[in-house]
């Protein structure tokens, strides 16, 4: 068997925050929620500060999944497509004493909490992307955490339905 496009997916953490009191993150949601591209699926909608105010960063986090129950993906990368607004999202892999770890599960206090990762990217081709795992492999039913960074610009407004990809996959 080979893994095919439809084995991809990207699904929810266990923790969803709706507000910015929520927290964020944990283990792969364990109904295994979709990520199915609906609007304040990732961000719930948000205002920026007023001007003057600085701006409002949050994160949120998804996880990009192996659903072959047999076969492993290799040289597997993450980077960003189809960014509606460039420079305003950005990207880490979880990691664990800075080694990308697959089926993590830290958790945030808030989506405004920053994870504990070592940088942020916003790499937008395969080439330049961040391999998966400590080796690039993805293994059956093997699940990569991505944190997601929304930097919302003081004195504009944003909302859920901003289109961004992130986008796992192999040569």
């Amino acid at each position: 068997m080979v893994v095919i496009a439809s084995d991809l997916n990207l699904y929810e953490p266990s923790l969803v925050a709706v507000t910015d009191a929520d927290p964020v993150g944990g283990a792969i949601s364990g109904s295994l929620a979709r990520v199915d591209g609906i609007v304040d699926e990732i961000f719930f909608t948000s205002s920026s500060k007023a001007l003057g105010g600085g701006n409002n960063t949050r994160y949120s986090k998804v996880f990009a999944r192996n659903d072959n129950s047999a076969d492993t993906l290799s040289d597997v990368r993450v980077y960003l497509g189809n960014v509606e607004h460039f420079g305003q999202i950005a990207f880490a892999l979880e990691q664990s004493a800075g080694i990308a770890i697959l089926d993590g599960d830290q958790i945030i206090a808030s989506p405004q909490t920053a994870p504990v990762v070592s940088s942020f990217s916003q790499v937008a081709t395969y080439a330049a992307g961040i391999t998966v795992g400590a080796d690039g492999l993805l293994g059956p039913l093997k699940a990569q955490g991505v944190w997601i960074r929304q930097i919302i610009t003081e004195g504009i407004n944003a909302d859920g339905s901003a289109f961004v990809d992130v986008v796992f996959g192999n040569n």
